[in-house]
């Protein structure tokens, strides 16, 4: 009995073989200066997302004085705002690529920091409202072109084993612990 077209095909390709068996440490030690790259982008977007999104609420409670509804919806504005943007910046960096977008979205961060800093720190609620807001969209960018910006840098037959190793362990490194180290 002769096999379908589509079996032959599966059979001789490597799909069907999974992962793990064609898998090797090869794709990571080609490509150390991609997992460095990778580690370093993720910590920042993880240290400014988890600093707006998960610190800012209890700094706002405990500091300011703000109530736990006023904080938690401070959130949930700032991750809405930044779900709408994220589409559109996608589009801006699928027209002009990528990195111009995941560079200018991390001057405008840094250059923010500082003032976002002052005007949180205003205790005007709609001060507050706005400036995390504006801190979000200043993300924004970031998000949307980061995972399509890095995942290219791997080859491909460990590209997303990598970029996932790389990514978690800059998650975790940086993405959790940045209470700590605020």
């Amino acid at each position: 009995m002769t096999l379908p077209r589509w079996q032959q095909n599966w059979r001789k390709s490597s799909l069907h073989a999974g992962p793990s068996s064609r898998m090797s440490l090869g794709g990571f030690r080609r490509s150390p200066r991609a997992m460095v790259i990778t580690l370093a982008v993720i910590a920042f977007a993880n240290s400014a997302y988890y600093l707006i999104l998960a610190y800012l609420p209890s700094y706002l409670q405990t500091e300011l004085k703000m109530s736990s509804d006023s904080a938690l919806l401070l959130s949930v504005l700032v991750m809405g705002s930044m779900m709408i943007a994220v589409p559109f910046f996608g589009r801006l960096g699928d027209r002009y690529g990528r990195r111009p977008l995941l560079a200018a979205s991390a001057a405008l961060y840094l250059l923010l920091a500082v003032q976002v800093v002052s005007l949180l720190n205003s205790g005007n609620e709609t001060t507050v409202y706005l400036t995390a807001i504006l801190a979000g969209l200043a993300l924004a960018p970031y998000a949307a072109s980061s995972c399509a910006a890095l995942t290219i840098l791997f080859p491909r037959s460990s590209r997303f084993t990598a970029f996932t190793l790389a990514y978690n362990v800059s998650t975790a490194l940086f993405g959790g612990s940045i209470a700590f180290n605020v």
